[in-house]
């Protein structure tokens, strides 16, 4: 039996899971650089990529939509352009770094880490992925699913749930 790194949901709320998984591989990772281990580092590194950006794009085009359709009801701070905004920046942030570790991977002797200046920059994203999961945990995630009858939420949730099965068909050929 294969192993499932993300569950099917049975809630909105249930989607963050993706978020901590990818925390804890974000930690693995990390902890993977300082003992210069380079490929388990780019592996993590990979399957946080996969987990964040499949999560915000299943976001983008399923739980935004709903989520903006209830206008007027949507707290201040939780405006859909601020988790797209937030988004983007996140996948460009780890699309910069997995380049970083491919390079540092093929180009080991010549390619020289600084630790101190990576660990800055992830003190940065870890900011930006800590402020953007709260912001989701706080408002988009709970306030969908107090808002939706079930069936509306089963009805959203069958998209989520699919592009879920394929991530983790995705992260089984990672691994």
């Amino acid at each position: 039996m294969e192993m499932v790194f993300v569950k099917i949901l049975t809630t909105v709320s249930d989607n963050d899971q993706t978020t901590r998984l990818a925390d804890q591989w974000f930690m693995e990772h990390q902890t993977a650089v300082l003992h210069n281990d380079w490929l388990t580092a780019y592996t993590r590194l990979n399957a946080v990529f996969l987990l964040r950006k499949t999560n915000g794009d299943l976001c983008d085009r399923f739980l935004l939509p709903v989520f903006n359709e209830f206008g007027d009801r949507i707290p201040h701070g939780a405006s859909p352009r601020y988790f797209q905004r937030e988004q983007k920046q996140i996948v460009t942030a780890l699309s910069q770094e997995l380049r970083f570790f491919r390079n540092k991977i093929m180009q080991s002797e010549q390619f020289p880490l600084n630790k101190v200046e990576l660990f800055d920059r992830y003190y940065d994203l870890k900011d930006l992925l800590d402020h953007h999961d709260a912001r989701k945990r706080g408002f988009l995630y709970p306030l969908l699913d107090q808002w939706l009858d079930p069936p509306q939420r089963h009805i959203l949730l069958e998209p989520l749930n699919a592009g879920l099965e394929k991530l983790n068909r995705e992260l089984h050929e990672l691994f």
